[in-house]
């Protein structure tokens, strides 16, 4: 009696992730950011975890982006904090920013729901601190 094949839905999201974003990594997160973490001199020698593990992962500039995709894994608050605390250090020490986006379990209707450009605070010229996204509106209003 053959075994019968379960479908693996997991691979098929990625790969339909893949088609779009090429140069994504799955659990690649940390392998994407150890050479960077290597030449800094803030992590230099120190050793450190995450705290979770997205389910693709991308560098594209100074912006790594993260996928989840909702059948793997829910995309808890506890998660998304650990994921906020991450990039926080991750843009303190590397200036890498990051974003987080859920897909559906098809791998596709990407949605953003996390980018690290809105925990950084920026001082305006009164002393007032703004997120990134009001400092580049603010930028936009003087040019």
């Amino acid at each position: 009696m053959k075994k019968e094949m379960k479908h693996n839905y997991e691979q098929d999201a990625f790969e339909r992730l893949r088609l779009r974003h090429p140069e994504v990594r799955k659990n690649g997160m940390m392998a994407i950011l150890r050479p960077l973490i290597e030449e800094s001199a803030e992590w230099s020698g120190e050793t450190w975890k995450a705290g979770f593990i997205p389910d693709a992962a991308r560098l594209e500039g100074n912006t790594l982006t993260l996928y989840e995709i909702v059948r793997t894994h829910r995309l808890t608050e506890e998660k998304l904090s650990r994921i906020s605390y991450f990039a926080t250090e991750v843009y303190d020490c590397l200036e890498i920013l990051i974003e987080v986006f859920v897909t559906d379990e098809h791998g596709e209707n990407e949605r953003r729901v996390f980018t690290s450009k809105d925990d950084i605070a920026w001082p305006n010229d009164s002393g007032e601190l703004l997120t990134w996204s009001q400092h580049e509106e603010l930028l936009q209003l003087r040019q």
